[in-house]
């Protein structure tokens, strides 16, 4: 994503208000004519929003930089193996050097970069900054979502949009969607199944719509007929879309369906 803003920007020089990085398996929560209003009135520069991590706030640095210390992929090992993660770094006499300034702005947890909504004006500085193109060029070879969530972040603070950065999100996304309340990695497929529990990692400014959900120790989650009351708080939050949905599942459909009726042809 970072690429293609610096082809548009500076390679084609096209101008444009804002960029969009939409990911897969997304639906917007306004229509075309909406979406465009409310871009217009909001005046901001960046949406990509602050995450917790399993319920917790991420405040240290240390904790932050090393998933960047540790997933970097920098060397070849073996036949057609042409880049090792850095988890055996130590025993390959490998020492990582993380410049000082990503270890101070790589401080929190967000969305990843590749759904977020951007401007014309932090584009044109995020992608002419030496140290964010430094930022980018040592996490280029690393997992995929365990440094987007982390380094998006860090390059807005850089270029002084931290705050903002952190304060809203255009991406309504949540974990889990299994039957029981717990911990995931995996990015749940949103539906309407009561059977299946979510767990909402949002922590954004306000986040007024969490309090309707039900707290487990430190995470928040929602079962599946949870889900459009969710979605209306989100929006009323200033969520612009949501993810993921799979045409497989017939509930998330109808999830869909449902918000096409309620937010698109209100």
């Amino acid at each position: 994503n970072y690429q293609i803003m610096n082809w548009l920007t500076n390679d084609l020089n096209l101008e444009y208000d804002y960029h969009l990085t939409m990911g897969g398996a997304v639906y917007p929560l306004y229509n075309a004519k909406d979406l465009a209003l409310h871009l217009q009135q909001t005046k901001r520069d960046i949406w990509l929003g602050e995450l917790t991590h399993t319920g917790k706030l991420l405040e240290d640095s240390n904790d932050q930089y090393k998933f960047l210390m540790r997933k970097r992929l920098i060397y070849t090992s073996g036949k057609q193996k042409y880049q090792q993660r850095t988890k055996r770094y130590l025993n390959n006499g490998f020492v990582p050097n993380i410049p000082e300034f990503i270890q101070t702005n790589m401080t929190k947890k967000t969305n990843s970069g590749n759904q977020g909504v951007f401007s014309y004006k932090f584009v044109k500085k995020l992608t002419n900054s030496p140290e964010v193109k430094e930022l980018f060029a040592t996490a280029k070879y690393g997992c995929c979502c365990c440094l987007e969530e982390r380094t998006w972040i860090a390059a807005a603070s850089i270029i002084g949009y931290k705050k903002q950065a952190l304060a809203k999100a255009s991406m309504f996304q949540v974990w889990g969607g299994e039957k029981n309340c717990q911990s995931s990695m995996n990015n749940a497929v949103l539906s309407v199944n009561e059977s299946i529990c979510f767990r909402n990692e949002d922590a954004t400014e306000g986040s007024a719509y969490l309090q309707e959900s039900h707290m487990n120790g430190d995470a928040v989650y929602f079962r599946g007929n949870e889900t459009m009351t969710a979605l209306r708080n989100a929006k009323h939050h200033g969520f612009m879309f949501a993810r993921k949905f799979s045409s497989e599942d017939p509930s998330s459909m109808k999830l869909l369906g449902l918000i096409e009726k309620e937010f698109h042809h209100k």
